[in-house]
C-alpha cells in the first residue's frame, strides 16, 4: 500500500477551511471550529484573546485539531487529517504579514467584516494564532476501513519542513 505523502497532506489541507481545535486547561477539554490558512503544515488562526480556547492556549500550548469533510453516502468516503502541535500568538511582524494576505486571499468575505464598525471594536482584541504542527495523520477509508498514517514533522525539519 502507497504511503503517504507530505504533498498529499497539504494538498488536502489547502482545499479545506475549518479546523475543529481542542485545547485542554486544568484537565478540562474544550474543541472550537475556527477557519485557517496553511503555511506548509503551519496552521494559522485569528481568534478574540477573550476566547476559551484562547484563554486555554495561554494556559498550555499543546493542542489537537481534526480537519474533515462531510460525508453522507458511505463510510468508505470518509478523509480527513488529525494532528498535534502547539499554539502560540503570532508576534513577528513580516510573517503577519504574510499570513494576513493569505488569510484574506482565501477567505476575502473577511475584508467585509473588517469593514464594519462593530466588528471592528472586536477585531481590536482578535490575535493571530500559529498551530505548530508536530504530527500529523492523515485517514482515508478508500484505502481500507481506519486507514491512517502518520507524519512525524521533527523528522522532516532537516529537510526543509515544518
Amino acid at each position: 500500500m502507497a504511503k503517504i505523502s507530505c504533498e498529499e497532506v497539504l494538498a488536502y489541507l489547502s482545499k479545506h477551511d475549518t479546523m475543529v481545535l481542542a485545547t485542554c486547561s486544568e484537565g478540562v477539554s474544550w474543541a472550537t471550529p475556527v477557519f485557517f490558512v496553511n503555511m506548509e503544515f503551519n496552521l494559522y488562526f485569528f481568534s478574540d484573546s477573550k476566547t476559551r480556547h484562547c484563554r486555554n492556549i495561554s494556559l498550555n500550548p499543546r493542542v489537537a485539531a481534526a480537519i474533515s469533510q462531510n460525508v453522507f453516502d458511505s463510510w468508505q468516503d470518509i478523509k480527513g487529517v488529525q494532528l498535534e502541535g502547539t499554539a502560540a500568538e503570532v508576534t513577528d511582524g513580516p510573517e503577519k504579514g504574510r499570513v494576513t494576505a493569505a488569510y484574506l486571499r482565501k477567505f476575502p468575505l473577511v475584508h467585509s467584516v473588517i469593514r464594519d464598525a462593530a466588528f471592528g471594536i472586536l477585531f481590536k482584541r482578535t490575535l493571530m494564532y500559529r498551530l505548530k504542527t508536530e504530527t500529523i495523520y492523515f485517514v482515508d477509508n478508500s484505502r481500507g476501513f481506519a486507514w491512517k498514517e502518520g507524519l512525524n514533522l521533527k523528522d522532516l525539519q532537516g529537510l526543509g519542513r515544518n
